[in-house]
């Protein structure tokens, strides 16, 4: 009988122990998991998704108006009173983007340029105000030219810049920017086929750019697949070539000389650039 009451009080100490006890970890699991989940979403939305370095192959559409040319033919139904003549070129070259955060990315490259404007046709007269002066104002026309002759602006350009940059998502990131380039150019007065040369002259020149752009992410995952980066921006800034001074300029004689100068580079581009 005693064994009896002695085990039933065993048996009550171990259940109300039981019953008493907290579960184990209990409410604390779920609000561990929460703890875990919200951890590794803001864990994720600071992943490094972007290549610090990266190199890039650049082209560009450049276009601008001349502002200085000595002549132009005769045939030319060009108003050049407005302001000078549209002209157009191109641009090509590499890059290499330092990208150190999410926002943030600086850029050195290296871009040739080249654009050109028709001062002569063959068989026919050229004529201008500087054309006037170097005859002692009794004519605005030269005489026949036997070929094609073409004014060739030719520039090399080094550049360092910065971007700042609005990440759409990993795909797409909207960024504007500014860059300090130094170039070297050289102005010449060719024949078409580049064969005859009726002066020339180079220099060298410093400018400012203003740069915005897109960035594509063409591919799978970004910093998983194998795609790359297509960019489509425009650039807005020249280096001025001045002054340009050229003796015996189809004459002996004749001096251009021009003061103000004329675009290394002509001041509007939109550019594409393919990046690794």
């Amino acid at each position: 009988m005693k064994i009896s009451f002695f085990l039933l009080f065993i048996l009550a100490v171990v259940s109300a122990g039981v019953s008493g006890q907290p579960m184990p970890y209990g409410e604390n699991i779920a609000a561990d998991e929460l703890i875990s989940v919200q951890s590794t979403e803001s864990a994720g939305s600071d992943i490094k998704y972007w290549k610090t370095f990266a190199p890039s192959f650049i082209g560009t559409l450049d276009f601008g108006r001349e502002t200085s040319m000595p002549c132009w033919p005769e045939t030319s139904s060009f108003n050049y009173g407005m302001g000078g003549a549209p002209v157009t070129g191109y641009g090509f070259g590499v890059g290499m983007d330092y990208r150190p955060m999410k926002n943030l990315a600086f850029f050195f490259d290296i871009t040739a340029h080249s654009w050109k404007f028709q001062v002569a046709e063959e068989g026919s007269h050229s004529e201008g105000d500087w054309v006037f002066e170097q005859t002692d104002y009794s004519t605005r026309f030269t005489g026949e030219f036997n070929k094609d002759v073409w004014f060739f602006m030719n520039t090399t350009q080094a550049r360092l810049g910065a971007r700042y940059i609005f990440p759409v998502n990993e795909k797409v990131e909207p960024w504007f920017g500014i860059g300090y380039g130094f170039s070297t150019w050289t102005g010449n007065f060719l024949t078409a086929d580049k064969k005859s040369t009726y002066g020339n002259d180079t220099g060298t020149g410093v400018s400012l750019s203003y740069l915005a752009g897109i960035d594509f992410y063409i591919g799978e995952e970004r910093g998983v697949g194998s795609g790359f980066l297509l960019t489509l921006f425009i650039d807005v800034g020249s280096p001025v070539a001045k002054p340009i001074e050229i003796n015996d300029l189809f004459y002996d004689g004749w001096t251009w000389e021009s003061t103000a100068g004329e675009h290394a580079i002509l001041p509007y581009r939109i550019g594409l650039a393919f990046s690794l």
